[in-house]
């Protein structure tokens, strides 16, 4: 003990005259003793770890907000999504999710009817639950005119379909409305003219013994110029 003792304070007495001693410890580091006092300096095995720790701390950081970044995509696409969703329902006149079982695919029905509308006049609209059967378009550049040519479904009685669409025209100022109505063939047509279009409308009653459905066929003229025997007063 009094061997420790004198050790300890040869060690004393040597770091006030020589002014610091460094002692190597086992892991690497220094005990090192001057007139300041006693300090300990860590070994490389600690410092790695320090720094493996930083680094750890440095990568989680990255990763959350790599994981924000993706949130806030997704969120973004999410949000463009239900717009588009919301501009399709507010062109249709009602769902297509809202028919049941009559329209098996209704996204691809309503993307459908908007792409209809895009040729129609502003405030024409189509009856609840029109189904599309087909479509197709073609341009003549000698007439300037783009002609759509549409077949749809409707739930309803032909009669109806016609009333409806005997109020959209006055509604929308057609010109030079023609009607004919076949009661017995249960059928009816009815043209009009706007500056900009052209609609020829025929309809029909569908044989079925299940439901009423109406048949309805769209010719529609769109003119690249406004035709001015056609413009409003």
């Amino acid at each position: 003990m009094k061997k420790v003792l004198v050790f300890f304070a040869m060690l004393i007495v040597s770091s006030l005259l020589v002014g610091c001693i460094s002692i190597p410890l086992g892991d690497g580091g220094k005990l090192e003793v001057s007139k300041d006092g006693i300090s300990m300096n860590p070994g490389e095995a600690e410092a790695e770890v320090v720094e493996v720790e930083e680094v750890e701390e440095i990568e989680e950081i990255e990763g959350k907000q790599e994981d924000e970044a993706v949130e806030e995509d997704v969120t973004e696409e999410e949000s463009q999504d239900e717009k588009t969703d919301g501009n399709l329902k507010a062109v249709v006149n009602a769902e297509s999710g809202r028919c049941g079982e009559f329209i098996e695919d209704p996204k691809i029905n309503d993307r459908t009817i908007a792409e209809f509308l895009e040729f129609a006049p502003i405030g024409f609209s189509l009856p609840d639950c029109s189904l599309i059967d087909s479509m197709s378009d073609s341009y003549n550049s000698s007439y300037g005119e783009t002609t759509i040519d549409a077949y749809i479904q409707v739930p309803g009685i032909w009669i109806d379909m016609y009333d409806y669409y005997d109020e959209s025209f006055g509604e929308l100022n057609f010109k030079e409305v023609k009607r004919d109505k076949n009661n017995n063939a249960k059928e009816a047509r009815i043209s009009g003219d706007l500056a900009e279009h052209a609609f020829r409308i025929h309809i029909t009653q569908v044989d079925n013994e299940e439901e009423d459905i109406a048949k309805i066929r769209f010719v529609i003229y769109k003119y690249d110029e406004p035709r001015e025997e056609y413009q409003n007063d």
